[in-house]
Order: structure tokens, then sequence, then C-alpha cells
């Protein structure tokens, strides 16, 4: 588990530029890396993981000191007042975030509790935890992490807590391949939630971090990855899908980045029609922004062909793992849902949707 982030504010910004500075220690030139989801530490692209260690661009891979991993941790929580602050000053406007995870997950850095307190603080009035069932055995330490019984009593407990002061709905995030379809379908069976997001992560038992593209062209991969999710909002299972091109977050450090929503549009248009017959919700989920990619997860391009082709249910998320990320990019998600014409962003209450007009929540 990551260590506690250090007060930024028992220490100050001095002795942080202090650090910072000393032994030539840049932190601009380093990708720290944490799990497998990408954070953003002051502006710099990191991918974290336990024991901390640092890629240099220049250097290549390196154990980061002591030292070094205290100026990041320290940088990650300046970056956490910055937002504090503008939300207290009034300049962060968005008030729900409907894809939160917790240590429920594999890759979660936080309690619900402590996402639930970030949350509150921020002014937000609505969140969502969506934490990951995987159903992939290959997933090592992913599979069946989530213990079920557990989070819903945290969730129930958060509730009770935050009552009056944050409305906190329960949601999971279930991944997706086409040979676990009954399983996905047996999870859910008697379980009560608010919000089912769906997910791939895997194709063909291939993980999208590299697996899935050793050997294979792009077109190969990017058509397989579409296939599968088009399996997947054909199945009506699932109220939203999220990060519906998920691929590209790792695909384009294999392929190099272009235009696949032309080159794919095809299926990319087949998956949405499917999605506005049955009523299927698409996720603008805002963590691209925190990396390379440096655009919401889809693009433009896929939010407005979905509304074009009558597509109704959006919701927001950050995918925030940790509590520094909650409501990171949301500001721009409703900026680009207003752009591409839609007036409305739906919420979860035991899996019905619920419109908010834009300007309420922005």
């Amino acid at each position: 588990m990551s260590p506690p982030l250090p007060s930024c504010t028992r220490r100050g910004l001095n002795e942080f530029s202090k650090i910072a500075c000393q032994d030539g220690f840049d932190i601009s030139r380093i990708e720290i890396a944490v799990f497998r989801d990408w954070y953003t530490i002051i502006g710099i692209p990191i991918f974290v993981v336990c024991p901390v260690w640092a890629h240099e661009r220049e250097a290549g891979p390196r154990f980061l000191n002591v030292r070094e991993e205290l100026v990041c941790l320290m940088a990650l929580e300046v970056k956490s007042n910055r937002q504090m602050n503008k939300r207290q000053e009034g300049r962060l406007g968005p008030l729900i975030d409907y894809h939160l995870h917790s240590h429920f997950s594999p890759d979660g850095l936080s309690t619900i509790d402590e996402q639930c307190e970030r949350a509150a603080a921020l002014g937000f009035r609505e969140v969502c935890f969506a934490d990951h069932f995987d159903f992939e055995p290959r997933g090592g330490h992913w599979y069946g992490f989530l213990d079920y019984e557990r989070y819903i009593e945290a969730i129930s407990r958060a509730k009770a807590k935050w009552q009056g002061r944050l409305m906190i709905r329960k949601g999971i995030e279930l991944d997706f391949q086409s040979h676990y379809g009954d399983q996905v379908r047996d999870f859910l069976a008697g379980k009560e939630f608010d919000f089912v997001l769906g997910s791939i992560h895997w194709v063909d038992r291939l993980s999208l971090v590299s697996e899935l593209y050793e050997g294979r062209s792009m077109e190969e991969a990017y058509g397989r990855y579409f296939e599968e999710a088009h399996g997947a909002a054909k199945t009506g299972l699932y109220d939203v899908i999220a990060h519906l091109d998920y691929i590209k977050r790792y695909a384009f450090q294999v392929y190099g980045k272009f235009d696949f929503f032309s080159r794919f549009y095809d299926q990319i248009e087949a998956i949405l029609k499917v999605m506005v017959e049955n009523g299927t919700g698409l996720e603008i989920n805002t963590s691209g922004l925190r990396g390379e990619l440096g655009e919401t997860l889809p693009g433009p391009g896929i939010v407005k062909l979905y509304r074009e082709l009558g597509g109704e249910i959006v919701t927001i998320g950050s995918d925030a793992h940790c509590t520094v990320d909650l409501g990171s990019g949301i500001a721009e998600a409703l900026a680009l849902l207003q752009t591409v014409g839609f007036d409305y962003v739906a919420v979860f209450h035991k899996r019905e949707p619920k419109f908010l007009r834009i300007e309420t929540v922005a």
C-alpha cells in the first residue's frame, strides 16, 4: 500500500520547494508509477506501483529514494490543496462525480470515507462508488478481489455518516468479456445497486495494458476491442458503458496516436446504435485528461455521434482511485456535453436514471 500523503500545510511550500530542488532533483522529468492507473502530479503524468519507482525519460527506470518519494507525495497534496482552494473560492462548479474507486478495488488508494470526506469538503452533492469486479482469472489478485458484503456495509455506513451533506450511491464496475456474459448476469442477480457500469479491460483473456498488442496489427487489436464493446452493449446488463474507447489509453503507446474514430467509425456507430436502442448510457470518463492522452474517454467525436444517434443518457466520472483526483476534469466534461448538444446529465437511483440540467451542476 502506498504510504500516506504528508501534510503540505504542516511542512509548508517552502520546504517542498527546497526538497524538490535539492541535489538537482526535477520532478518534471519523473514519471512515477502507482498500480495500473494514470494520475497527475501538478500537471505531470504519473503511473503508480508499489514499491514506488520512477522512469526518468533520459535515464530509464530506477527506484526513488526516500527523499524523492516524499517530494512526489508532497506534490500530490499541493495539487489537492490547490483544488480545495479553488472550490472554496467558487471557481470549481461541478457537484457530481459518478465514478469513484476505493480500497475495495485492487488499485484503490483511498477508503470510502476518505473519498466522501474529500467530496463533502469540495462541495459535491452526489457521488457514486463503482469499485471493480473482475471475472478474469488471469487477473491475479484482481480476480475475486471485491468483498461484496463488506463493500455494501461500508457504503451503508458512509450513507448514514454523511446523510444530509452528501448523497452517496452504490455502484459497481463490472468487466465484460463475451465468454463471461453469464457470470455477469449471475453476479447481478439478487443484488441491489444504484448504478452498474460496464467496462472492458480484457479481450480474448489478454490485458489491454500490453498483452493484446503482441503480434497484432492495429486493425486487429482495435477491431477485437470494439467487437467486445458491441457485445457488452447488446447484453443490456449495464446501465452505462464506461470509457468506451478505453483501448486508446494503452494502444497509442504501441501504434501511436491516429484518428481511430474515422478508421473504426462503422464499428463505433454500430455500438452506439445498440446503446441507444436498449437505453444504455454513455460515460464521459475524465481520467484521460490527466494523462498523456489529454482528452476524455470517449473522445469528443464519439460523444457527439452518440448524441446525433439519439443518445440521451450520459454520466460523468473522474475514475478517481484516490482523493486527489476526485472531481478532476468534470467541469471540462460538462462543457463538452453542452458543446455537442446535451442539456442534461444523468444520475442513478436503484438503476433508474434521473436527469439534471447541466447548468445546475456545472
